[in-house]
């Protein structure tokens, strides 16, 4: 039997090698500890996404909300019913343009609104005017004694038009958002009256009915209450009455602008009425329109936040136009000649501007060149 004597000096050696002193070796202990800190962070920032530091934006001005409301008399009806409407004031001084804000309801009711369009337009710096008018059967203002039937309603919005041109907190333009019934409204008095008068200068029609005598709307199975309320308020079922009543009847090229939205599948209207406005304006060669459908079933003023920002651009752009063409009717009267003038030659139909334009085409491409409705 072999016994082997250990070497002594290996030993030693290996002894050093697994003793580690507690102050020589100090900094494996530090190692260490990073190790584990780098690894607890690393773990963190695995399971939340670096987020970049956002840029500092200045606080948005706040609006007042709700903006209080006025109600006022701003006409008395033919048949003395008095009329109101709820103002909405912007803030600052004024004037400003007024925009009628026309309730829908079948022409049979309805109260002044929308509370929410009208703020929204009075936040814009509008004057808004949510206005009421006489309603068809079953429905009555008070102090109502006419039937309501057409054309009492029209012919009282053509009253809040005029009373709103000639009101003090006004600087002289007019314009309109409607819904619905509303929606028809606004695009009759945007069809009919004087400019300047008890013609709106600029339009805005969610969810209209503008054909009462559409075929495939009166049998709308999904729209069963376009006949009677169309019928109704025209107190007619004769197809040549309803159309006579129609807005569609009244269009002509110096309608005044209009942004005509409706919804995809609109809970309350028949799909044909958008389509039926557009093909009238595009047959009478109007071009200071747009349209808009937007997806869902929303109808009319239902759908005011989707629509808003662009029904708003539109307004401004309608009533920028109203200085415009007030300004080009101002010039082509100076250039007119008169007739015992001597000096002036009279203008050929082939004159043209520095542009290659007339006066009147330049300035209808400028008024409307936003405003063109897409091909």
């Amino acid at each position: 039997m072999i016994i082997s004597t250990p070497n002594l000096a290996v030993c030693r050696r290996r002894r050093r090698c697994l003793t580690v002193k507690p102050a020589k070796y100090k900094w494996i202990k530090v190692l260490l500890a990073g190790c584990v800190a780098v690894t607890l962070t690393a773990t963190a920032t695995a399971t939340e996404t670096p987020r970049p530091t956002p840029t500092p934006r200045p606080a948005p001005t706040p609006l007042p909300h709700p903006i209080p409301s006025i109600t006022e008399v701003y006409a008395i009806a033919d048949d003395g019913t008095p009329l109101h409407w709820n103002a909405f004031l912007p803030s600052g001084t004024g004037p400003w343009p007024a925009v009628l804000v026309i309730h829908g309801g079948g022409f049979r009711a309805g109260d002044p609104g929308s509370t929410e369009v009208a703020q929204a337009l009075a936040a814009a710096g509008y004057l808004a005017l949510a206005i009421e008018y006489r309603l068809a059967p079953p429905g009555l203002l008070a102090g109502q004694v006419s039937a309501g039937y057409y054309p009492d309603q029209t012919d009282d919005v053509k009253l809040a038009v005029r009373a709103a041109r000639a009101d003090s907190r006004c600087n002289g333009k007019v314009g309109a958002v409607g819904g619905s019934a509303g929606a028809s409204h606004t695009a009759y008095v945007a069809a009919t009256g004087t400019a300047g008068d008890d013609r709106i200068d600029v339009g805005v029609c969610l969810s209209g009915p503008y054909n009462y005598a559409d075929p495939a709307s009166l049998i709308d199975p999904l729209h069963p209450n376009f006949k009677e309320d169309v019928t109704n308020y025209v107190n007619s079922s004769d197809p040549a009455v309803l159309l006579a009543a129609s807005p569609i009847s009244f269009v002509t090229r110096s309608i005044a602008p209009l942004f005509l939205v409706a919804s995809v599948d609109d809970s309350g209207m028949p799909p044909q009425q958008l389509p039926d406005m557009v093909a009238k304006l595009n047959a009478t060669g109007v071009i200071n329109y747009q349209q808009l459908t937007i997806a869902g079933s929303l109808h009319a003023f239902k759908y005011w936040g989707t629509v808003e920002e662009s029904a708003k651009a539109f307004l401004a752009v309608g009533f920028a136009a109203v200085d415009l063409v007030h300004d080009t009717c101002q010039t082509e009267a100076a250039l007119k000649p008169e007739a015992s003038s001597t000096t002036k030659p009279p203008m050929s139909s082939g004159s043209q501007s520095p542009d290659g334009k007339s006066p009147r085409q330049g300035s209808r491409a400028s008024s409307w060149g936003i405003m063109i409705r897409p091909p």
